[in-house]
């Protein structure tokens, strides 16, 4: 008995090191300056993967599943998101990618007010009715620079980068079905999300563009990937959330690394 306990404060103890260290990465990242089309790709697409964290770690609130470091991922999301959306701006010229970064700081202001207030039930259904369009503004942001920079390599940035967006969208659909809110649904967009990142990781490892690196990296990937894909694909009712949160930041640790992979493949 007493092994079994330590074995779950090992686990506890590492998740929240992990949890806590993951937007620092993510920070340091966001540092670099946007001097190509793909890197401005890569963290345009990483604007898309924020908008579902920040309700994945909200409802982790909620659901109170390591509440303090979930509301401290939230907190530096939101960071993020804002330093990110304020470079993009500064680089884009373009003036349809200029429209749509102005629609995406429109519907920003009143998704993060939501997202920075009390945590309730309440409170994510506002963030719910608000973060499809925030998700779509995002990624029409990307498209625009994909078109502007017309490319291969940008559009497989692209592809790359909306892995990390799915990672963190099965499992705020996952956080949002334990927690009861809207589960039928959520289960069912969460099998979505899960199809489409199968699908894209298939295509991604078949690229005739991938290096050593980058198809070792996806290789550890599909290893990572095939363990998340079995909790959440798990019968209904029996929720598991602090593994499909281990889970799901394993794999949008890798997929951050496989897209900046291709991303220095520009440089």
């Amino acid at each position: 008995m007493r092994s079994t306990k330590l074995h779950k404060f090992d686990i506890r103890i590492w998740f929240v090191i992990l949890f806590i260290s993951l937007p620092l990465i993510f920070a340091e990242v966001q540092a670099e300056v946007i001097n190509t089309y793909e890197t401005a790709i890569n963290k345009a697409g990483r604007q898309r993967m924020l908008s579902q964290r920040i309700v994945k770690a909200y409802s982790m609130v909620g659901l109170d599943v390591q509440a303090d470091a979930a509301n401290e991922q939230l907190l530096l999301s939101v960071e993020l998101f804002e330093k990110q959306l304020s470079e993009l701006k500064r680089f884009s010229k373009n003036k349809s990618t200029k429209r749509s970064l102005a629609k995406v700081e429109t519907l920003w202001i009143p998704f993060r007010n939501v997202a920075l207030g009390n945590v309730s039930k309440e409170g994510v259904k506002k963030l719910l009715a608000k973060d499809n369009a925030l998700l779509k503004a995002t990624h029409e942001v990307v498209l625009t620079l994909q078109k502007s920079a017309n490319s291969k390599l940008g559009k497989i940035v692209n592809t790359s980068g909306r892995q990390r967006m799915l990672s963190q969208r099965i499992a705020k659909y996952y956080m949002l079905a334990a927690w009861g809110v809207n589960t039928e649904q959520s289960y069912k967009l969460m099998q979505i999300s899960g199809n489409k990142f199968s699908s894209a990781l298939n295509k991604l490892s078949s690229s005739k563009m991938n290096t050593k690196k980058i198809s070792t990296s996806l290789e550890e990937t599909k290893t990572q990937w095939s363990i998340f894909e079995r909790s959440f694909r798990m019968k209904k009712g029996r929720f598991i959330p602090l593994l499909i949160a281990m889970s799901s930041e394993k794999i949008l640790v890798s997929m951050n690394e496989v897209t900046g992979l291709y991303d220095e493949l520009g440089k």
